[in-house]
């Protein structure tokens, strides 16, 4: 029982925590009349995939990164262009797939900045939860042998 206060604080901090990371990437290795872009979500993106072309010359989507933890995105060596990117993201395993899209335009050697606004659970995700924590307290106790 004297250790309680301990486990207590390092359940706390577990819960707290995040996963996720600062991501630095590059969009291909070429240096030369590139661009960067740094991508801001709101708050962190869990088990995210982000895809990104070149919409003036139809490019193929090219994928960035793939199930990924972000809390921010910079790119690198983006050729000058206006792209498209789209980002898919769980932020819980109780909710569908989400998916956002935005147009940047990419300039050499300056960095773009884009906010990614990510919505907050529903009130069916809360209720589900309340649920599954109300249900967990009150088991009644198993066998005793």
């Amino acid at each position: 029982m004297k250790n309680l206060p301990y486990l207590f604080l390092i359940v706390l901090a577990l819960v707290f925590s995040s996963c996720a990371k600062n991501i630095v990437t590059n969009y291909q290795e070429d240096t030369e009349n590139t661009g960067s872009l740094m991508i801001i979500p709101n708050k962190p993106m869990y088990k995210a995939s982000v895809t990104m072309k070149n919409i003036l010359n139809k490019d193929a989507d090219k994928l960035i990164i793939s199930n990924s933890n972000i809390k921010t995105l910079k790119i690198n060596n983006i050729p000058d262009g206006i792209y498209g990117l789209e980002f898919i993201y769980n932020n819980n395993n109780l909710s569908p797939i989400k998916t956002n899209e935005l147009t940047v335009r990419i300039q050499k050697n300056k960095t773009s900045s884009k906010l990614i606004q990510i919505p907050p659970p529903s009130l069916g995700n809360y209720v589900i939860w309340s649920a599954l924590i109300i249900g967990l307290l009150f088991l009644p106790p198993g066998p005793h042998h």
